[in-house]
């Protein structure tokens, strides 16, 4: 293999890295951020003596590596904060991934096939919970859409319930200062600018 085919080849492998991942944002109540900055629905808890907020955000979709097969994969985070005298408690159970559109298809309804952190807050905390979905065939940039529903309950039972629908991430700024808007795509770099295709 000659030099300039192997840098060919190096090239295009890294291409089809970048192009691996999507991120999404809310598409109402964006009215707040993740941990990592990115852009977050917030649904405010005010029932009862249950007081807090629920923040949602996507960390994006993936092509993963599953029993030798590349799968679609989804990640979401919650932060679950309580200000109230009550515990709250994420429902996992009723967690569910809806209204995905994939390649102009609507996919089935799917439950978390992964989750990690802590679903409940005790007064005066805040829990952090992430999720893994994997809403159907295709790659993140066939991911077109898709909605999550939730629950929170406190002692009494459910306190809120929320479907929080996203899209892909549009920047809403200088693309060039933004870091979420890089990460997908492919870029070259020419005296400190970017160019996206």
């Amino acid at each position: 293999m000659h030099r300039r085919e192997a840098l060919v080849l190096l090239w295009l492998a890294s291409a089809g890295a970048c192009v691996s991942h999507r991120n999404f944002s809310p598409r109402e109540n964006q009215n707040g951020a993740g941990p990592t900055g990115r852009p977050a629905a917030v649904y405010t808890i005010a029932q009862g003596d249950a007081r807090g907020e629920v923040r949602l955000w996507s960390a994006g979709a993936d092509v993963v590596d599953a029993d030798g097969a590349s799968i679609l994969e989804l990640h979401l985070g919650f932060e679950l904060e309580n200000t109230g005298q009550q515990v709250l408690q994420l429902a996992v159970e009723t967690l569910q991934c809806e209204e995905v559109v994939i390649s102009e298809q609507k996919q089935p309804p799917c439950a978390p096939v992964r989750v990690v952190g802590a679903p409940a807050a005790a007064p005066g905390t805040t829990g952090r919970f992430e999720a893994w979905f994997r809403p159907g065939p295709g790659g993140p940039r066939d991911l077109e859409s898709f909605a999550v529903r939730f629950r929170v309950d406190g002692p009494q039972g459910e306190v809120l319930q929320q479907v929080v629908p996203f899209v892909p991430y549009v920047p809403g700024g200088s693309r060039y200062d933004d870091p979420w808007y890089w990460r997908s795509g492919i870029g070259f770099g020419f005296y400190g600018r970017y160019r996206r295709w």
